[in-house]
C-alpha cells in the first residue's frame, strides 16, 4: 500500500507533530514510514490518523495494525518486531518487557512462566535450569542454595536424616557408618 505522505497530509489533532491525517488515502490502507512504526486510529469524524504502536505490540512495514507480542516475547514502542526473552526472563502476552525469575525459580523453555525448582535442587535468580545440589547436602523446594547436613546426620535430596543408635557420620554424610564394635 502507498505510504503516507506529509506534503498531502494534515496535522491531526493539533498540536500533536508525531500524527498527521492522510486526506488522500482510505482508513484501511496502512499508514507508514521510514522512521517510524504506525497504526491507522479511526475517528468519530472519519479522519484516519497515523499513531506509533505502543510496546508490547508491532507492526511491520504496510501493516493496517498493530499486532500484540506473543508470551515469551516483548516489544518496545514503535517496534517492526517481537524479541524473544533472554534466558531466565519471563513475559505474558503484550509484554513491554521480560520480568527475572526469583531464586529458587527457573525459566520455562517457552519463557512464559517462572516455575519452582524441586527439592534436592536449588538456582540463583534469572535462571533457565535448575541445579543438582551436591552429595551431603540438601535443599526443599524453591531453594536459593543447599544446606551442609552436620555430623551425627546424612542427606537425602530434601532433609538430613538423624543417624540411628549404633551409627554415626560426619558433615556433609550421603550415609551414617556402624560403630566398630566395643564402642
Amino acid at each position: 500500500p502507498p505510504k503516507c505522505s506529509h506534503r498531502k497530509a494534515e496535522k491531526f489533532p493539533p498540536p500533536d507533530r508525531r500524527s498527521w491525517r492522510d486526506t488522500t488515502r482510505p482508513p484501511w490502507m496502512a499508514c507508514t514510514s521510514l522512521m517510524r512504526v504506525f497504526r491507522w486510529s479511526t475517528y468519530a469524524m472519519g479522519g484516519a490518523v497515523c499513531e506509533d504502536c505502543p510496546a508490547g505490540e508491532y507492526s511491520e512495514t504496510g501493516a493496517v495494525k498493530c499486532e500484540i507480542c506473543a508470551a515469551g516475547n516483548y516489544s518496545a514502542r514503535r517496534s517492526t518486531v517481537c524479541s524473544r526473552c533472554e534466558k531466565g526472563t519471563v513475559s505474558s502476552k503484550g509484554s513491554a518487557k521480560c520480568d527475572i525469575c526469583s531464586v529458587g525459580t527457573y525459566a520455562n523453555s517457552d519463557a512464559t512462566k517462572c516455575l519452582t525448582c524441586p527439592g534436592g535442587t536449588f538456582s540463583d535468580a534469572q535462571a533457565s535450569t535448575c541445579t543438582a545440589c551436591e552429595e551431603g547436602t540438601v535443599s526443599s523446594a524453591g531453594s536459593a542454595k543447599c544446606d551442609i547436613c552436620p555430623a551425627g546426620t546424612y542427606a537425602t535430596l530434601t532433609k538430613c536424616l538423624t543417624c540411628l543408635g549404633g551409627t554415626f557420620s560426619g558433615a556433609n554424610a550421603t550415609a551414617c557408618t556402624a560403630c566398630e564394635t566395643g564402642t
